[in-house]
């Protein structure tokens, strides 16, 4: 299996043994229904495998890193390698972004868009 290299605050967290093994701590995301195991690269939501593309998984990664906090596009860029010299339409995101919430089903609901700033996930408790 590859490893997908990630944003530097995602690979720099503390590491924990478990089970004998060295394990992050942080590989592992869960929000709402949501489930995302970055040392696996699987995404399930209501125990459901969803398949993501290296791009998609990225992007979610990024949402579920930064709960409660507006991800703008540009982070998301710089979490797919590419830089503000590079020529990319930030509405890549955007594309990207309706894949994901279509993949998700219902829990593609939980990504709110913030108009001319970005995108969060909204808590799943709220009605």
């Amino acid at each position: 299996m590859t490893h997908i290299p990630l944003p530097i605050p995602l690979q720099m967290h503390k590491r924990r043994p478990v089970s004998g093994k060295d394990v992050n701590q942080f590989d592992v995301f869960t929000y709402g229904p949501i489930h995302l195991d970055l040392a696996r690269v699987r995404v399930t939501v209501d125990k459901r495998r969803i398949a993501l593309c290296h791009n998609e998984l990225r992007l979610l990664a990024c949402l579920m890193e930064n709960v409660g906090k507006v991800v703008r596009r540009e982070q998301v860029l710089e979490a797919w390698g590419y830089d503000y010299t590079m020529d990319i339409d930030t509405r890549s995101v955007d594309t990207t972004l309706r894949r994901v919430r279509a993949k998700l089903g219902e829990a593609g609901a939980l990504i709110q868009t913030i108009r001319g700033f970005g995108y969060t996930l909204v808590d799943p408790e709220d009605p």
